[in-house]
């Protein structure tokens, strides 16, 4: 069963659900389930299957190939870019592991699964305590039916673009030194990624990635590989106790989605690696010299070749973003341009 989790119900501010209103009446399920329901991972696939998911946004790619055998989910509006499997098993973890009081999503989209994990969140923990922030760099793609359910759980949105510290951004109380949980699902491309966790890993005692281990966010980002690179780059960088992972996804090759939970600094309390500040970190693993380059830039005439030239141009300049001085693919871009 859930540590924190009571046999009460949450009705307080949650609108009444119209006929098609699927995230509606999943917000109004959570609220009303037991801590035996809540704490059945197959029931929580089962809710977020029953929600919809998002249908793929990028031309000619199939449904199929986003979630494989959960394809038959997919809904023509709204839903949500999740594996059905990989987000229970990860709220289910989270249910068990802390009692959440404070929750900031950082990249947001639509907000789906900003409102099913506040409103399971606030379910299972502290319930009226609870509050819960979206940031992102507009809100017009979050729907009015969507804000609606937020007063539920205290939800709020807060520009991306709003002046301040981190602090101000994620909505921290005087007195309050960090936010309970952080999901950081904004930038995909190694750099901007770095960028979001070196900021909000400070303020984050736990925090959340997605897209872990998903193959197109690696190769759409040469020579870096994206989030995932990010991914093992932390992990390798950490207490491997510190991390959990969630990559099931059936019938679906190679991976796609995946989440990363990082547990706190043994020494600081929040979500920063055990070596910091991140520019002592070690290189991340991998098979093989100049793999990355290899796998993901193909010759020129090509598109993805071509987004592989520039980026060596860029590199070569030193007008390429972050510190790639740091990151073991530069020293193999190294050796690449010795070789060349």
């Amino acid at each position: 069963m859930l540590p924190f989790c009571t046999e009460r119900s949450i009705s307080r501010s949650l609108p009444s659900c119209t006929g098609d209103d699927r995230l509606c009446k999943s917000v109004a399920k959570i609220y009303g389930a037991t801590c035996a329901n809540l704490s059945d991972v197959n029931w929580i696939a089962t809710l977020v299957e029953d929600t919809g998911l998002t249908r793929s946004g990028v031309p000619g790619q199939s449904s199929d190939r986003l979630y494989g055998v959960e394809a038959g989910h997919v809904v023509n509006s709204g839903g949500l870019y999740q594996d059905p499997r990989q987000i229970a098993f990860a709220m289910l973890h989270l249910g068990h592991t802390l009692d959440v009081h404070t929750y900031v999503e950082y990249g947001v989209w639509t907000a789906w699964t900003f409102t099913l994990m506040s409103s399971y969140l606030a379910r299972v923990g502290s319930g009226s305590s609870f509050r819960a922030r979206a940031i992102d760099t507009v809100s017009k793609r979050v729907s009015p039916d969507t804000l609606a359910l937020w007063p539920s759980f205290n939800g709020s949105f807060q520009s991306a673009w709003a002046k301040g510290d981190v602090r101000k951004l994620t909505g921290l109380a005087r007195g309050e030194e960090l936010v309970d949980l952080c999901f950081i699902d904004a930038c995909h491309d190694y750099w901007c990624a770095r960028s979001d966790y070196e900021r909000f890993a400070p303020y984050c005692r736990y925090m959340m990635f997605h897209d872990v281990a998903d193959f197109e966010v690696l190769a759409g980002d040469p020579p870096w590989g994206g989030v995932v690179a990010l991914w093992a780059q932390i992990v390798t960088n950490i207490d491997r106790k510190r991390a959990v992972e969630f990559f099931s996804q059936p019938g679906t090759f190679p991976t796609r989605y995946g989440i990363g939970i990082l547990s706190p600094n043994e020494k600081t309390g929040n979500g920063q690696t055990d070596i910091w500040p991140s520019s002592h970190w070690k290189p991340w693993q991998r098979t093989g010299e100049m793999w990355l380059w290899d796998v993901l830039c193909p010759p020129k005439r090509s598109r993805q070749g071509d987004k592989c030239e520039r980026r060596r141009v860029a590199m070569a300049e030193g007008t390429f973003g972050g510190e790639p001085r740091f990151l073991n693919s530069t020293l193999d871009y190294g050796k690449h341009k010795r070789r060349s």
